[in-house]
């Protein structure tokens, strides 16, 4: 299954276009939802949303969720950094 094909939770306010645009279109979505703990994978994750034109996109969509809501990579950032740009804002 490719992150394009992934069913994201809908929310009204939110512009979907920017999925188009991403560098991860039609990756295998295993990439993005290493197992807990496996740093090289995330990393790996996370390299390829550095190359990404809609990351800043892809981060914001994902922080609009709670913890337990979604998880994964997404915008360059684990759980864990989404709690911790949380946490900064």
């Amino acid at each position: 299954m490719s992150l394009d094909e992934y069913e994201l939770p809908e929310l009204v306010t939110v512009d979907h276009e920017w999925r188009a645009k991403a560098a991860c279109k039609g990756l295998d979505t295993s990439l993005f939802f290493p197992a807990r703990g496996d740093m090289s994978a995330a990393h790996a994750a996370i390299r390829v949303c550095e190359t990404c034109p809609v990351q800043n996109e892809c981060r914001e969509y994902s922080l609009q969720f709670p913890d337990y809501a979604i998880s994964g990579i997404w915008g360059g950032l684990s759980g864990l950094g989404r709690r911790k740009h949380r946490q900064n804002r």
